[in-house]
């Protein structure tokens, strides 16, 4: 908040501005209760993922695929032997597919941290804002009191003089 924008708050400005940042501290909440009930669901999902995939490496599946492809493609071979090849290519791109899914699942956890992150960075934004909003508010209800007492001071003191005035006529 910049000086320009809290001078003078009134109690309506206040309160509005008070509101609209309870709110979106609320909703921030909420977001983090539900992307940390996500990430506990996908660190469970993959924790099975990873122990049906084992110590299957990626790129090492991706290798295999290619060599046994290639030599397919360019080596003469017997029918029988090309279906077993068939085969382990075919085993090893469901072994591929799993762990494919092990790396999009721990994209989602790190997003998902990423997200929860952001989202506590910005609750502590709204707590200092909301602290400087209180802050100003009560300087400017403590120059409202000053001001009104003020007037009290004045006020019967020129009523007074009045009196001291007429007594002195009469």
């Amino acid at each position: 908040m910049t000086e320009e924008k809290t001078k003078g708050l009134t109690k309506e400005e206040y309160l509005e501005r008070r509101k609209t940042l309870l709110d979106e501290l609320k909703k921030l909440k909420e977001k983090i209760v539900n992307d940390r009930y996500d990430l506990k669901a996908t660190e469970e999902a993959m924790e099975l993922a990873k122990k049906e995939v084992g110590d299957l490496n990626i790129q090492e599946i991706r290798r295999k695929m290619r060599r046994l492809e290639f030599k397919i493609q360019t080596e003469a071979i017997s029918l029988k032997h090309e279906r077993a090849l068939m085969k382990e290519i075919e085993k090893i791109k469901n072994d591929f597919r799993r762990t494919e899914r092990v790396a999009r699942l721990d994209r989602r956890m790190k997003r998902l941290k990423e997200e929860i992150n952001k989202a506590n960075d910005r609750i502590e934004k709204i707590k200092l804002e909301l602290d400087e909003l209180k802050r100003i508010r009560e300087e400017t209800r403590n120059k409202e009191k000053i001001e009104r007492s003020k007037e009290k001071i004045i006020a019967p003191t020129v009523s007074l003089g009045e009196i001291v005035e007429i007594k002195r006529k009469k």
